[in-house]
């Protein structure tokens, strides 16, 4: 599963993703496979509402978040993300089928349609985490 996006060293170690899923079997799925395959803390949540609730004792370094969620939905936690004190640069990756691409631009986050490719899901991933020295 992992390929080329095996990372045995301590380069992801520390870092955290917040997963924001409803689709709980899904949201299992990525979560095991980031932490196999890149070696990172991950968090899975499955609102906007328990996401914005664990950053009271969280400091994601990537945010993954699925664009139909109940109440509040990705774009607007994105919105709530980037405009609030210590998470507004940090990365997000939205997961949807409905999702129009020329909105996640507007929006600055990266956009994975589903059915999304594992391993070009991975990659992303590695490519927004920042290493740790």
């Amino acid at each position: 599963m992992c390929k080329n996006h095996d990372r045995r060293d301590a380069a992801y170690h520390n870092q955290t993703v917040l997963i924001v899923e409803d689709n709980t079997i899904l949201g299992m799925l990525l979560q095991e496979a980031l932490q196999e395959c890149i070696h990172c803390q991950v968090h899975l949540v499955i609102t906007a509402e328990m996401a914005i609730a664990a950053l009271k004792t969280l400091t994601p370094a990537l945010f993954i978040v699925d664009y139909l969620l109940p109440q509040m939905n990705g774009l607007q936690l994105a919105d709530h993300l980037q405009s609030s004190t210590g998470t507004e640069h940090l990365p997000i990756i939205m997961l949807s089928t409905t999702l129009p691409e020329e909105v996640s631009l507007r929006h600055q986050i990266k956009y994975m349609r589903k059915p999304f490719d594992l391993e070009a899901f991975l990659q992303l991933v590695v490519e927004l985490l920042p290493l740790q020295t």
